[in-house]
């Protein structure tokens, strides 16, 4: 299955923070991983997500995606994007 397809998978069931994680995953963020991993932890300890992680992940989000526009050929990164 594509990245794109398993991103468009986890953002229909509402796992927008794995979808997010796909995609660092998928682009060798470590960084952004690691911290993707940390909102996650937190998300599923507080059983919500506050708004200033829901933020940071939204930033977080924003700069893989400006990552992958640069890394990933233009059909690629259009169908990731789509996905989310």
């Amino acid at each position: 299955m594509s990245i794109a397809k398993l991103i468009a998978r986890a953002t229909d069931n509402n796992e927008h923070n794995d979808a997010a994680i796909l995609l660092a995953v998928h682009i060798n963020d470590n960084e952004s991983l690691v911290r993707l991993a940390e909102i996650k932890d937190e998300h599923y300890k507080a059983n919500s997500l506050r708004n200033d992680l829901y933020l940071e992940r939204y930033e977080l989000l924003k700069l893989l995606l400006e990552k992958a526009k640069n890394i990933l050929s233009e059909d690629e990164y259009n169908e990731i994007h789509n996905a989310f």
